[in-house]
Formats: structure tokens, sequence, C-alpha cells
């Protein structure tokens, strides 16, 4: 599978997922999106990024940071999610949120443009997560800050039957290249991040909890 074809079905498996995608199943998605923003400390005014938006466990809690002279805008390849949150968007009556139908490894924004961009549990489905990571790069302001969440090592131990979904359903991409592929503990261990994110260009890479 080439990786374009990756990337439709993984956006076919949330589209068909995005109807009841906060309405089942752990809500730690939201647990955490908010403590991730909370952690990123966003000052009112600022443009935000919220990079595979999904169903806005991050973009709405960023919404309500930045005030209304402030903008989040959320990204995310499934059209079925970009809908779906637009929708919720506009019953809670954000007027400083929105949705874009778009792909992280092709933002369609100028260079300098976002105060912050946000990741939340997304960057190990990247097919080519360093093209992602550099374009976010390239489209955040000077002194502009990242924040990135993601699984930890072992997470899922107790609940192993979240693994054996993930490796019935979720497509295996086989043209990525071997030598840029990380290690798996890379994304699930916090020197695995920080060596991701340091390769990538981004300074001053700091844990948080």
């Amino acid at each position: 599978m080439n990786n374009n074809s990756f990337k439709k079905e993984i956006a076919g498996i949330f589209t068909r997922a995005a109807p009841t995608y906060d309405q089942v199943g752990f809500r730690f998605f939201y647990y955490f999106g908010k403590r991730l923003v909370e952690l990123m400390k966003i000052p009112k005014n600022s443009k935000v990024l919220d990079v595979a938006s999904g169903k806005g466990a991050l973009l709405f809690p960023a919404s309500k940071k930045v005030g209304p002279q402030g903008s989040v805008i959320g990204i995310d390849l499934a059209e079925g999610m970009v809908q779906k949150t637009t929708e919720k968007i506009v019953k809670s009556g954000f007027s400083n949120a929105k949705m874009i139908e778009m792909d992280a490894e092709n933002l369609k924004f100028h260079d300098d443009t976002f105060d912050i961009t946000l990741y939340g549990f997304c960057i190990f489905f990247f097919p080519q997560y360093k093209i992602a990571l550099n374009e976010s790069y390239r489209v955040l302001k000077p002194y502009g800050r990242i924040g990135l969440s993601t699984f930890c090592k072992n997470a899922f131990n107790n609940i192993k039957w979240i693994d054996d979904l993930i490796e019935k359903y979720l497509p295996k991409n086989k043209e990525k290249d071997k030598e840029e592929e990380p290690e798996d503990s890379d994304f699930k261990t916090i020197e695995g991040m920080q060596k991701i994110l340091i390769k990538a260009g981004y300074k001053d890479v700091h844990k948080r909890y």
C-alpha cells in the first residue's frame, strides 16, 4: 500500500467513526486534550493550528484559551471528522474556531502563520511524519511552539483488545522507507519523542506531564 492509499484508508476509517467517535468508549482524548492545552499555556489572542483535530479534543479548549481575538484552525484528513466537528463548532457558538480538510504533510498556509501547533495522539498515524513536523515548523512564527502528546510504552497492557483492534483494522503501509521509519519505541518514550523533534529542527524540547 503506497502513502496516498494509506492516507485514504486512514481517512476513511476515521470518517466512518466520526458520528460516534466522542460518544462511545474511552473519553481520555478529551481529558488529555484539555491537559495538553493547559500545559502549553496558550496566551490570549494566539493563532493556533490543531493538527489531526478529530472531534476537537484540543480545538475547543484551545479556543477558550485564545479568546475572541485569537483563532484556532483544526485540520483533518477525514472528511467526516471535519463535517461533524464543524457542526459542533456552530452548535457551541465558537466564532474563533474552524475546521478544514487538509493533509498535515502538505499544509496550505503561508510561512510564519501560527503561534502554536498542537498534535494530540496523532503523529504515529502519519506515513511521512518528518514531512508533517517540517511543515508545522514552516508555518510556525519565529519563537512559535509545538505541543505534542503520544501514548507511553505499555500504555495498553491491561486493555489488550485495543492493540488487537489496531492490528486488525488499521492498514499497514509497506511503502514506508524503513530507514526513515522510527522504532516503535521512539513514539512511546520521552527520549524517543525528543529525538524525533530535535531531528526535525525543534529546539528547547521539554517534557511535561
